[in-house]
């Protein structure tokens, strides 16, 4: 049976998308999938190309503090590039005349979400996440700086990148919104080798 590619960045028509896990002390185990995912895009819609990459750490000790990065860099200097963000997404698009770029991730109310359904992130942290929102850092870094762990706790958060032409529908955006806004178990089980 032949293995599935293991990738670390997504390589995009407009740069490259690097990850980042930082603890504030503390251990813990960090996986990281990143690989090509089906979009979720009407049919009428321009075609697109959707990644997404998934972070599952568990704790094994206290760890004070999470925080997660995903960054667009290498960015051209023609491309034009603003926020992006929806319901439940913070987001950020880039484009040239050619290609639209966006990279986007839960927002405050997903995280919120998650934590409180106990799915994705310890429940305990519904009542500290107002002290940890997502940043967008310019030109294009994503930033959820999220509580602490106990040891055996465990988070899992998906972050996606979608490119495709430029359009009116913003289609790029959409892409990403549905596969954010999809399950965190979705994500896995299509990133699964």
């Amino acid at each position: 049976m032949e293995e599935s590619p293991l990738f670390d960045v997504i390589e995009t028509p407009l740069g490259v998308v690097g990850f980042s896990c930082r603890f504030g002390g503390g251990n813990a185990q960090v996986k990281l999938r990143v690989a090509p995912i089906e979009p979720d895009v009407p049919a009428d819609f321009p075609p697109v190309t959707l990644w997404a990459a998934a972070w599952h750490i568990v704790a094994e000790e206290p760890v004070p503090e999470v925080t997660l990065t995903a960054a667009l860099t290498g960015i051209p200097e023609d491309a034009v590039g603003d926020i992006d963000s929806g319901e439940r997404l913070e987001a950020v698009t880039f484009q040239t005349a050619d290609v639209a770029v966006t990279l986007g991730g839960p927002d405050y109310e997903l995280v919120h979400a998650y934590a409180a359904s106990r799915d994705y992130l310890p429940s305990r942290w519904v009542d500290e996440l107002d002290e940890f929102p997502v940043e967008i850092a310019e030109p294009a870094r994503l930033i959820w700086r999220l509580p602490g762990l106990k040891p055996g706790e465990s988070v899992k958060l998906a972050v996606a990148v979608a490119w495709g032409e430029p359009s009116e529908y913003s289609v790029s955006s959409y892409a990403v919104d549905s596969a954010v806004d999809r399950s965190a178990d979705s994500v896995y089980r299509q990133l699964a080798p």
